[in-house]
Formats: structure tokens, sequence, C-alpha cells
């Protein structure tokens, strides 16, 4: 064989496993897409206080670290409560980095929160920090976890 026909078929072969990565890089993408809307999602279920939803949205050993405890489901309800009907917030979910492999993943973020109940208004700032869960092709949030930065009554 001569030196132009290796050539070609190293060439060919090249192409064809470097197009076969690109499907990886979207599938990826799209991976890390669902991800980050999963977390837009649980903030308007919590918003809308849709504890179904909440339910649906996470694993059934979902747990939450949350000022300074940790709350299985119901414990995470009950804690979320006393919230519905008592003002409203907006919400900025800032330096979103999500990483997913395989069945599991993790994000990291900065949420920053207006909030106002019962007539005061607070201006909140987190670092949180949530991993997933993939079940039967469906990703769930097993654990949310955040740190205040800071809170300052406004």
């Amino acid at each position: 064989m001569g030196i132009g026909k290796k050539f070609i078929q190293v060439l060919l072969l090249v192409t064809l496993l470097t197009g076969g990565c690109q499907p990886q890089t979207e599938d990826r993408q799209t991976e890390e897409k669902k991800l980050k809307d999963l977390i837009h999602e649980l903030f308007q279920v919590i918003d809308n206080h849709d504890y179904q939803a909440l339910r649906d949205l996470c694993t059934e050993d979902f747990v939450l670290f949350e000022a300074g405890k940790m709350m299985n489901m119901e414990e995470t309800i009950q804690f979320l409560s006393p919230f519905k009907g008592q003002g409203d917030v907006k919400r900025t979910l800032e330096d979103m980095h999500v990483h997913a492999h395989g069945t599991a993943a993790w994000v990291r973020l900065r949420h920053k929160a207006l909030r106002t109940w019962n007539g005061h208004k607070r201006d909140i700032d987190w670092f949180e920090s949530a991993g997933f869960r993939k079940e039967h092709g469906v990703w769930k949030i097993a654990f949310y976890h955040n740190s205040i930065i800071s809170v300052m009554e406004l």
C-alpha cells in the first residue's frame, strides 16, 4: 500500500473518530442544560409552595442542608411552609457550574434573593451546591446545600 493510501486511511479514521466525539459533547451540554433548568425549576416550585412538585424533583432520600440543619423532605416542607403567602422573593442564580458524569452530577452556584416578608426587606446572598442522581433516565436532586454569605436588612 502506498503512502498516499495510508495517509488517506489515517485521515479518514481520524475524521471518523473525532466526528464520533461530537455527539458526546452535545450530550454533555444537553445534560448540563437539563441540570441548570432543574435548579431554576426547583426555586419556581419552592416559591409556588408546590410541595408535590418538590417531591417529584427530588430523590426519596433527599436531604437539605439549610440554616445549620440537615432536613429530609418532610422537614424541608415544614421549614418552607411558614413562608407561604408571607411576601415575595426575586431571585438571581449566577455563576452556575455543572458537572455530570454518568448517573451522578453536581452543581455549584451563587444565589441572590431580595425577599419581602412581613413588611421587611432582606437582601440575601448564598453559595450553594447540589448533588443529582439520574433515576430511570430522569435527573433528581439528591441533596441541596447553602452557605449564607450575607444578609442585609433594607
